[in-house]
């Protein structure tokens, strides 16, 4: 909740004492009780940059420290909601007992956005740290973009979506209710050119190299609103953008550069590297070759199928090959490579032994005849 208030009128909250906080407490409590809608900033007619808007901080010299003091009672600020921006000033009187490390942030509402009712959910679109360690002075602006957007300066999280019931940031540096005007909601002006994003849209967008292989890498840079932040995607129109997951935020200077890994999965052929502000419409494009992969796979060379020995590994069979000799073969029951074939054959000789079996016929053969011869004696 929070008052309506002119342009150039400011806020003031001073350190958080005990009878400002009753004061404040039961003024919220009648609020509420009363079912009053607080009305938002005045919104002004001024034709700003597209966008949400952008965050710049900028701090005094740190005076000399004393005795310290909690933040909520050591800091005060003065809110001022302009046309073109929205101004934090925050003043510390004394020094930190603990160092205050706040974080600036922007969160888009969605478009057309008129009040608190529909203005969720809400994107981060910018967000600055910054710290308070002693007695000095801290100003904070938002500068305005054509979009809604609600400024916040908190000292938690602050998640890329927040909504009503889900993920929220905070807590805030100055926690409500007595510091409600320490947060900004603006719901919009006239964009440039109806919509687009002449003022965020990146200029001088440069591609190197301009060819690269799927999974390759490639520098962007451009020109671009300080404080906006320039993300990189790729498309082969019409088909939608795939995304990259790379980007940046535009320094002071304007001038940005970024590395982005081209995802693997882009097929071969001509895209285009495509960089916006997250919130337009509108965005810059560049030409880019994705060519094949960078190291052609090998085709897999067929298995050669073995071929069958010639050395047959018989070694418990006997062979006898008339008129062959082997004085080196093998005894029985040991493999052998010997390249002697039989005759006739293509198996390989075994180099078996045959001295029992021969010596035996012999034997046979001498007694058979000695008998033979004898009995012809007898006879005649």
């Amino acid at each position: 909740m929070g008052e309506i208030w002119g342009p150039s009128r400011p806020r003031r909250v001073g350190g958080l004492r005990a009878p400002m906080l009753a004061a404040v407490a039961s003024t919220v409590l009648l609020f509420a009780l009363a079912g009053c809608t607080v009305a938002p900033p005045v919104t002004g007619t001024a034709n700003l940059p597209d966008g949400p808007g952008s965050i710049s901080i900028d701090q005094g010299p740190i005076g000399p420290k004393g005795f310290c003091l909690p933040h909520v009672f050591a800091l005060s600020y003065v809110a001022q909601d302009t046309p073109t921006a929205f101004v934090l000033t925050i003043t510390a009187s004394a020094s930190m007992c603990e160092t205050v490390n706040p974080i600036a942030a922007i969160y888009a509402m969605p478009k057309g956005a008129t009040n608190l009712g529909n203005a969720f959910p809400q994107k981060l679109a910018a967000s600055t740290p910054f710290t308070i360690s002693g007695p000095g002075v801290t100003k904070i602006t938002f500068h305005k973009g054509c979009l809604p957007a609600q400024f916040d300066v908190v000292t938690g999280s602050t998640p890329p979506v927040i909504y009503p019931g889900g993920p929220y940031h905070g807590p805030q540096l100055f926690p409500f209710p007595w510091a409600a005007g320490a947060a900004g909601l603006w719901y919009g002006s006239t964009c440039p050119g109806g919509g687009g994003c002449g003022t965020y849209t990146p200029t001088n967008l440069a591609v190197e190299p301009s060819s690269v292989a799927p999974g390759g890498s490639i520098t962007v840079s451009g020109s671009g609103t300080p404080g906006t932040t320039i993300t990189i995607s790729f498309q082969q129109p019409p088909s939608s953008p795939v995304a990259s997951g790379a980007s940046v935020k535009v320094p002071a200077d304007g001038h940005w550069s970024t590395p982005v890994t081209v995802p693997a999965s882009l097929s071969p052929g001509k895209w285009q590297v495509v960089a916006g502000v997250e919130g337009c419409e509108v965005a810059a494009t560049a030409d880019l070759t994705i060519t094949g992969s960078s190291t052609p796979s090998t085709p897999s060379t067929p298995s050669t199928p073995s071929t069958p020995s010639n050395t047959a590994n018989v070694a418990s069979v006997t062979t006898i090959v008339s008129g062959s000799t082997n004085p080196g073969a093998a005894v029985a029951g040991e493999s052998t490579t010997n390249s002697a074939t039989t005759s006739g054959s293509g198996l390989a000789f075994t180099g078996s032994t045959v001295r029992v079996p021969v010596l035996a016929g012999i034997t046979l053969l001498v007694a058979g005849t000695l008998l033979l011869l004898q009995r012809r004696r007898r006879h005649s």
